[in-house]
């Protein structure tokens, strides 16, 4: 589901603060306003997925220029989108789990259903490459691994 929200930002100690009126508690920062803002738009997104698992009920939105402000803070509508949340959970939850494994590479093969010679060709690699990979003889460096991870998963 989608929501919009309105979202306080305010200067705290050099930070870019916001909280969100209609939802107490709900409040956090950034380094600078673009940061702020994905970081409200990531909070918004938790806080609705968590309350859809839940069931809960939520207090409607107040209108953007019903939200009153003070003097030095911006109000801005944010936006959430919960089943693209899930969605990106669901894949960083996948990702974990598939470095996690005693055997990453044959993990993944397992995961996607792909065959050695698909990810060698997906890779660019010698076919015997990501057959020992997936065999447990060798292991690609740490960093490398996370990006064929993430290049399988997109």
């Amino acid at each position: 589901m989608k929501y919009e929200y309105p979202a306080v930002f305010y200067n705290d100690c050099g930070k870019i603060a916001f909280h969100f009126p209609d939802l107490e508690g709900l409040h956090s920062f950034g380094d600078n306003f673009d940061e702020a803002i994905l970081a409200a738009e990531e909070l918004l997104s938790d806080y609705f997925w968590e309350q859809e698992q839940n069931d809960k009920v939520y207090p409607s939105a107040t209108p953007l220029e019903q939200v009153e402000v003070k003097r030095l803070q911006a109000v801005k509508m944010i936006y959430a989108d919960t089943d693209k949340y899930a969605a990106e959970l669901a894949t960083h939850n996948e990702r974990e789990a598939i470095l996690n494994a005693d055997n990453p590479i044959r993990e993944l093969l397992d995961r996607r259903h792909m065959k050695i010679k698909q990810l060698a060709d997906l890779l660019q690699c010698h076919y015997r490459t990501a057959q020992d990979w997936s065999l447990g003889k060798s292991k690609p460096p740490e960093w490398c691994l996370k990006l064929i991870v993430d290049k399988v998963l997109a």
